[in-house]
């Protein structure tokens, strides 16, 4: 029996709280059970409402919440961009003539005990971190956030993609 909304919501709740006290030995288990439990709510609800429901659920919690989510005009693949040298731009998803955002403010997250999510991996990472960028275009005064990370980069999550971006190395 498919679980309510209810239901995603506290385990999500749960698995949060779990993971704050975890002691360092189980905090892989904890990360990857916080993991799979919000991104269970992000299925049900989609990206950035999960955050909305969430926070009608547990006021209280709410207020440690990162508010740093992308809307859903910046999910799906929805935004792409591109390098020119070493730089990377985004291309606003709202206006048709790809004009380049601008990054006006940046987060930075680092989780060092969740880092043997993937210990079979080749070369090791040296830690899990999140990059957040609030991004502005000044065409059409859209503002949004993306993510940028190596949390949740397993293989599984890379067949879900549904962005028709194609990445290709020199190596």
């Amino acid at each position: 029996m498919a679980k309510t909304n209810d239901e995603i919501l506290d385990d999500w709740h749960n698995a949060k709280a779990a993971f704050d006290i975890a002691a360092p030995s189980q905090k892989t288990a904890a990360f990857r059970a916080r993991h799979i439990a919000r991104h269970a709510a992000i299925e049900r609800f989609g990206m950035g409402k999960h955050l909305e429901v969430y926070n009608v659920r547990f006021p209280a919690a709410s207020a440690s919440l990162p508010a740093w989510h992308g809307s859903d005009a910046v999910s799906g693949g929805k935004l792409i961009g591109t390098t020119d040298t070493d730089h990377f731009y985004f291309f606003c998803p709202k206006c048709a003539d790809r004009h380049v955002m601008r990054v006006l403010d940046h987060r930075y997250h680092q989780d060092p005990g969740s880092v043997a999510a993937y210990p079979a991996e080749s070369p090791e990472q040296v830690s899990d971190f999140t990059l957040a960028f609030k991004l502005y275009c000044p065409e059409c005064r859209l503002t949004d956030y993306v993510k940028l990370g190596n949390i949740g980069t397993g293989r599984a999550v890379a067949r879900r993609m549904t962005s028709t971006a194609v990445c290709t190395s020199a190596a």
